[in-house]
């Protein structure tokens, strides 16, 4: 049988055809990209990078909305995301989670809400405007609903933290939670400038009241200010002790001591008669190692209650004391971080020009020594006493203090 020429001609032409349809529609390619790419394109969230996580991408995808839309205008975004059914519980509440705190960062940045650092005095007189007060509520208001949808995710779908111990999106929401409580705690400071710290923060009709039951010694005396120690860095000491869990790590202070230090030389300090009753060369602890966790104060049923309650508790821990803590029922370890009391200390008393006054100026810097306690005294610890030398300083021994200071035992 011959063929038909004109026939597989026009086979031909098809095939073609369809080859080169197929080609045109081909959208997806495959490539090996660099490991650190991929990496980061799981990890990094509003935290490492100027935009969303690709989760939280992935999300927004759904409903069409551009990112910078849904940042400008969270509470819309959310609302509209929320009505997307093929968005799963877990989905939903992490990327509302970091909408609100890229919402609150984007405040900052603005000009609106330009803010001395906040390792300033928190009772500074600052004379904001009425528009930098409102921006700074406004930021405010942004991190209280972050710190919701945070603990919402955790603790509150159906599945628990630990049955996501070794998804990314969990430590990146821990991480949202940890720094929405460091800013909020510290805007507060400097958005109500107070001589000490106040027992609760109020937020519109929101309250957060703090709790020191599993701190008692912090309640029967006046706090200055906590410090967030979240993303503190010293230059000076070799390694920052932490522990990683849940909480977000910050130093209390204790305002300053008004005892004047005497030069003069006492043969029995310790029964001279001082005027103040004290020994003013016996310097008490300043900066102590605090966790803070924020609760809501009524145990919630459902998701609803976590966002709507108006009732939160800021629970303080003493971290040298609690390793674990127990959050909707289940034990978490509590982070920690163990360096920054001391080196906020360090910092405060330049102690590297103090050898130096020493060896140049003995008749006024060496007639009594000076004891600088680095904690409250506790009956149940042992007590070490570190001595330098004449030409030296507490300096020497700031290696050793700092292990010390992050050993558990």
């Amino acid at each position: 049988m011959r063929s038909n020429p004109s026939l597989l001609k026009g086979l031909s032409l098809l095939s073609l055809s369809l080859t080169l349809l197929l080609s045109g529609c081909q959208v997806v390619s495959v490539k090996q990209q660099a490991l650190n790419i991929t990496i980061a394109n799981e990890r990094n969230s509003i935290l490492m990078q100027d935009a969303l996580s690709e989760a939280s991408l992935n999300v927004l995808s759904m409903s069409g909305r551009e990112a910078n839309v849904c940042t400008n205008d969270p509470d819309a975004c959310i609302a509209e995301l929320k009505t997307i059914s093929q968005i799963g519980e877990e989905q939903f509440l992490s990327a509302a989670s970091e909408i609100y705190l890229a919402k609150s960062m984007q405040l900052e940045r603005s000009s609106d809400c330009k803010t001395p650092s906040s390792t300033a005095k928190s009772n500074t007189k600052l004379n904001l405007s009425n528009q930098e007060n409102n921006c700074l509520d406004r930021q405010m208001n942004m991190l209280d609903k972050s710190i919701r949808y945070s603990y919402a995710y955790l603790f509150l779908t159906q599945r628990k933290p630990q049955d996501r111990i070794f998804d990314n999106r969990q430590v990146q929401i821990r991480d949202f939670y940890n720094q929405a409580i460091a800013k909020q705690v510290t805007l507060y400071g400097l958005r109500n400038p107070q001589k000490q710290v106040q027992t609760q923060i109020q937020l519109g009709d929101n309250t957060y009241r703090i709790n020191f039951n599993d701190f008692p010694q912090l309640a029967k005396q006046p706090l200055e200010k906590f410090i967030s120690s979240y993303n503190l860095n010293f230059s000076g000491l070799r390694t920052i002790n932490r522990r990683d869990g849940f909480g977000s790590e910050f130093v209390a202070v204790f305002p300053p001591s008004n005892r004047k230090e005497s030069s003069k030389y006492i043969v029995d300090p310790l029964h001279y008669n001082f005027k103040s009753g004290q020994n003013p060369n016996i310097h008490d602890a300043r900066y102590l190692a605090v966790t803070l966790v924020v609760e809501p104060q009524i145990k919630p049923k459902n998701v609803d209650q976590i966002l709507n309650n108006p009732q939160f508790v800021i629970k303080v821990y003493d971290p040298y004391n609690t390793e674990n803590i127990k959050v909707a029922g289940k034990s978490y370890p509590l982070a920690a971080n163990f360096s920054a009391p001391y080196g906020l200390w360090l910092a405060e008393n330049n102690l590297g020009i103090l050898a130096y006054l020493s060896l140049l100026d003995r008749d006024q810097r060496l007639s009594m020594p000076h004891l600088y306690k680095l904690e409250p005294y506790n009956p149940n610890k042992k007590i070490i006493v570190l001595v330098h030398g004449l030409a030296s300083s507490p300096e020497a021994w700031i290696g050793l203090t700092n292990d010390i200071m992050g050993d558990r035992v």
